[in-house]
C-alpha cells in the first residue's frame, strides 16, 4: 500500500526514503496487533509462470496508466521514496514486486531484532524466513500460488503445539469466506482483525453455511 501525503511527513522535514516505508509498515502492523507473540507476513509470490490473477494484471497493463510499462526499481533503504503515482506505475513490472518483497524481508529482519518478545516470519510460498533468527521455516512453505490460501499456514502454527488464538489481518473477501469454512473444519480458536476488533471466525456463519459457502463464492465472483 502506498503512505498517505500525510504519512509521509516527517518531524524533521527530511525526505520520506524506502527505509521510512519499512518502517511504517512494520510498526502499522506491531500497533495493530500489540499482544502477539508471533507475527507471520504472508506474500503473494511473483515468480510464477502463470497466475489465477492474470486476467486482473492484464486489464491493469491495458489501461493508459500501465500500457508503456515501466523500468526496474531497485529499493535503498536511504533512497527517496517515489510519488503515489509512480509508486503505483512500478508495480506493472513484476520483477519489481519481487524486489520490494526482498527489501521489505532484509529490513523487517532488522527491525524485528529490537522486539526480541515476537517471533517473525516472512513467508513468499515456497522460501519462509524466521525473521528473529534468520533460520528458515520449512514448516511454513507450501506449493500455493495466492496468499488468500497460503495464509492459512495457520493449521501448521496449530500443529507446532501453540494454543493461543490465530488471527488473520486481511480484508479480502476471498479471506474471510475462506476463514469461516477453515474454522469450522479445524481446532483452535481463528479470528479476523477487522477496524475496532476481532471477530472469532465461527461467529461468520452456521457450520451447515459454512460447509457448502467455498463453492458459492467461487460462482458468484
Amino acid at each position: 500500500m502506498a503512505p498517505s501525503a500525510e504519512d509521509r511527513e516527517k518531524p524533521d522535514g527530511s525526505v520520506f526514503t524506502w527505509g521510512d516505508y519499512a518502517d511504517k509498515l512494520f510498526s502499522i502492523t506491531l500497533a495493530r496487533h500489540p499482544r502477539a507473540s508471533q507475527i507471520v507476513f504472508v506474500n503473494d509470490p511473483y515468480d510464477l509462470e502463470f497466475t489465477t490473477k492474470d486476467s486482473e494484471h492484464d486489464r491493469r497493463q491495458s489501461s493508459q496508466t500501465y500500457r508503456h510499462g515501466t523500468k526496474n526499481v531497485y529499493m535503498k533503504s536511504k533512497d527517496r521514496f517515489p510519488a503515489a503515482k509512480d509508486f503505483s506505475h512500478m508495480f506493472s513490472n513484476t520483477t519489481n514486486k519481487q524486489r520490494l518483497q526482498t527489501f521489505l524481508k532484509e529490513e523487517f529482519a532488522n527491525l524485528a531484532q529490537t522486539k526480541p518478545a515476537i517471533n517473525f516470519v516472512y513467508s513468499v510460498r515456497h522460501t519462509c524466513w524466521n525473521l528473529s533468527s534468520g533460520d528458515r521455516c520449512e514448516e511454513f512453505e507450501c506449493h500455493h500460488i495466492e496468499a488468500d490460501t497460503i495464509i492459512f499456514i495457520y493449521s501448521h502454527i496449530l500443529k507446532s503445539g501453540i494454543l493461543d488464538p490465530v488471527v488473520i489481518d486481511a480484508e479480502d473477501i476471498d479471506v474471510i469466506v475462506l476463514s469461516a469454512f477453515v474454522r469450522h473444519n479445524t481446532e483452535g480458536l481463528l479470528a479476523i482483525k477487522q477496524k475496532k476488533g476481532i471477530i472469532n471466525c465461527r461467529d461468520l456463519c452456521p457450520k451447515d453455511v459454512a460447509d457448502i459457502i467455498v463453492p458459492p463464492h467461487i460462482f458468484s465472483g
